[in-house]
């Protein structure tokens, strides 16, 4: 592929001043430049999302298995005493009734 010279820019220029008129070439460069920036932002975006996928779990499906069935009765276990110890936190804050 040929290189760019001056000549070849000049001409592509008074092409461009022709079709767009003198005062579009400014605001078609600047919204150029915007394209340009936010395609390389969004390439740098997904290039981020694609290092944190990279993350593997390499437990082995046994122990993962037990260590969720671990963690989902500790749960339950802390779920009933919280329910147990409820009512007794109610009792020992209530007033004694007083026969009369």
């Amino acid at each position: 592929m040929p290189h760019l010279g001056a000549p070849e820019l000049l001409i592509l220029l008074i092409i461009g001043v022709v079709f767009f008129g003198a005062g579009k070439l400014p605001e078609l460069g600047k919204n150029l430049g915007k394209g340009i920036k936010s395609f390389k932002s969004a390439m740098n975006e997904d290039d981020d999302e694609e290092e944190e996928d990279e993350e593997i779990d390499v437990t082995p499906k046994k122990k993962k298995k037990k260590q969720e069935a671990l963690a989902s009765s500790n749960t339950k276990e802390e779920e009933e005493e919280e329910h147990e110890a409820a009512p007794a936190a109610e009792a020992k804050t209530a007033e004694p009734v007083r026969p009369k």
